[in-house]
């Protein structure tokens, strides 16, 4: 600011001189440029600068937003990470990354352009630095006054030299002009980037939000299904009576076990397909173990060998309403070894 103003006072103090040799002299005269045309220009550099420093405060608050973002990204990564809902959330949570590093690439991008830019304002700045060399011509000044003094011819060319100065310092009032509109046009274009790219941002949050919550009610629904294991208390079981499953070992997703307990008949509570599997040891040489959904049969184990004590096993995959029952039962009298050697499962699979 103290280099600006002793240019201002130098520059109040002399009528007119060459930067250099380049700009011929015209053969007219002119006027010599006023202290107001000096102030003018002064008043633009000082501008320049002002828009200069603005720039590097927008910059550096466009990278603290990146940063803020950065952060609340990694936060919400990391409670994502935390829930441990399923595999599928720990892929979301990889394809997230892969937007979010491409996003990083896309914030490297601009900050390249944006050195660009600061490059191009360098090169202005030097080029409005070379005002400086005005010092260097301050004794040739005061020499070239006296000689002004001395000859009117003398005069004229150096009035006439200013006026060609004149035009330069308007060229580079021009392109000060340009390279403010430059820079406005790059903050609108970075600043659009920079809300779309937080509302891509804020969208797929969303979409990964609501697949973690569709993630959670599926697997809670899937925790609710109904299974049970119910061992035989044993014993003779006559011909057309129901085998004794009574003692529940195993129970999830039933609010209602009296049936089991008291009759060894399962009563289904959801609609679905189940799995329904049941395993008998018996010293009965001949028998069968059939399997009825209310009263209808629907499979039947046999056992038909002289060896005393024998397992038979059925599995079958049924679909059941709300209200409907599963019983096995014996026809002819079958002895029951019971305990865990007879078994009965059932395991809701949709």
């Amino acid at each position: 600011m103290n280099i600006f103003l002793f240019i201002c006072v130098s520059f109040c103090s002399c009528n007119g001189f060459l930067l250099d040799d380049k700009t011929q002299s015209p053969p007219n005269s002119g006027t010599p440029m006023s202290d107001e045309h000096y102030k003018f220009v002064m008043q633009f550099v000082i501008q320049e600068r002002q828009s200069r420093l603005q720039l590097e405060e927008y910059v550096s608050q466009l990278k603290q937003e990146l940063v803020t973002t950065k952060t609340e990204l990694a936060t919400e990564i990391n409670n994502l990470k935390q829930c441990g809902c399923a595999s599928n959330i720990k892929n979301k949570t990889i394809t997230l990354q892969q937007d979010f590093d491409s996003l990083k690439r896309d914030y490297d991008l601009i900050k390249t352009k944006n050195a660009l830019f600061l490059q191009e304002l360098a090169v202005t700045k030097n080029s409005v630095s070379d005002l400086q060399t005005v010092f260097d011509f301050k004794n040739l000044t005061s020499h070239l006054a006296q000689e002004i003094q001395a000859t009117n011819s003398r005069q004229q060319a150096i009035t006439s030299e200013a006026n060609a100065r004149k035009q330069d310092f308007l060229a580079l009032f021009q392109r000060i002009q340009i390279s403010e509109k430059d820079l406005k046009n790059l903050s609108v274009e970075t600043n659009n980037k920079i809300n779309e790219t937080d509302l891509l941002t804020r969208l797929r949050m969303q979409l990964l939000e609501s697949n973690v919550n569709l993630t959670i009610s599926k697997l809670a629904e899937i925790s609710d299904r109904a299974l049970l294991t119910v061992m035989s208390s044993g014993g003779t079981i006559s011909n057309g009576n129901v085998f004794p499953f009574k003692h529940v070992l195993t129970s999830n997703g039933i609010s209602d076990l009296s049936s089991v307990k008291n009759s060894g008949i399962f009563t289904c509570e959801k609609d679905g397909f189940y799995l329904v599997y049941f395993f008998l040891t018996s010293k009965t040489s001949v028998c069968r173990m059939s399997l009825y959904k209310n009263a209808n049969l629907k499979a039947r184990a046999s056992k038909s060998s002289d060896i005393n004590y024998q397992s038979q096993s059925l599995l079958v995959f049924l679909k059941l309403q709300s209200g409907d029952t599963l019983s096995v039962k014996a026809e002819a009298d079958v002895s029951d070894w019971g305990g865990v050697e007879s078994m009965f499962s059932v395991l809701q699979v949709t």
